[in-house]
């Protein structure tokens, strides 16, 4: 779905929302991490962009959220901040792009709320394109809280993404708080296995029941792997070095110039 199709969609769905807004990368005050072993490892802004137990992070700056209306907004120059007017529209969006399958488990805000009476909103909205609903799994409102922070935010329960559906982060920003900043997100995410599809690739040899069923069929499914003969997979012979290459070229995506 193209952007500005929903950016306008978002534009619908928050026509009277209240107004959002983001805060400065360039800034590190003390990050607020959830108990419990699932958080990123934000403390130390280093995603691990591999495997299913680490996460990943989407990065959107600032300049990536496009406003909704006829607000007007201002950056600050290498500091990243983001901040409205007073009057009109004050919602900006980005799209949130991330491989399908995979789980958003928390979002990271950035904020500089220093209006005890008017507020910054962080809301993730998903667009259920075939049935024309949308759908609200994360909001979050500064409240006024003091000054600059940079939380991370869980996003409960978490959200699976499905790529026949469309997803955008809003911030706003409410209309009296024109000295209210923001300044982006991160959205972590984790990877998946695809589940087990309900027949067999390789019937002969790695039936639905077969323990390793639900891995090979991943592997089948993203082209990694033809098996060794028709129905076949062979899951009990050895790999020679040049399979490993054609496994480890693809999973990787292994380019390079001649």
């Amino acid at each position: 779905m193209k952007k500005s199709c929903v950016l306008a969609l978002a534009g619908l769905a928050f026509g009277a929302l209240p107004l959002l807004a983001e805060e400065p990368f360039g800034s590190r005050p003390s990050v607020l991490v959830p108990a419990g072993p699932a958080a990123p490892a934000e403390a130390t802004g280093e995603p691990q962009p591999w495997g299913t137990s680490g996460f990943s992070a989407l990065s959107l700056s600032t300049w990536g959220f496009t406003p909704l209306g006829d607000g007007q907004w201002s950056h600050f120059g290498s500091t990243g901040w983001s901040q409205r007017a007073a009057t009109g529209n004050t919602t900006t969006c980005a799209d949130v792009n991330l491989p399908t399958g995979s789980k958003v488990g928390f979002i990271t805000t950035y904020t500089n709320d220093t209006d005890a009476g008017n507020d910054i909103t962080y809301t993730l909205l998903d667009f259920q394109l075939s049935t024309s609903t949308s759908l609200q799994p994360f909001v979050f409102t500064t409240s006024g809280s003091p000054g600059i922070q940079r939380t991370l935010r869980t996003v409960t329960p978490n959200v699976v993404i499905d790529n026949t559906h469309a997803y955008v982060l809003c911030i706003a920003h409410d209309v009296g708080g024109a000295g209210n900043q923001s300044a982006g997100a991160l959205v972590w995410y984790q990877l998946q296995v695809s589940p087990a599809p309900a027949t067999a690739t390789f019937p002969l040899d790695v039936p639905t029941t077969h323990p390793f069923f639900r891995f090979v069929e991943a592997m089948a499914a993203s082209g990694l792997t033809g098996g060794c003969a028709t129905n076949s997979f062979c899951p009990d012979q050895p790999v020679t070095r040049g399979q490993l290459a054609v496994f480890l070229s693809n999973a990787l995506g292994l380019h390079f110039p001649n």
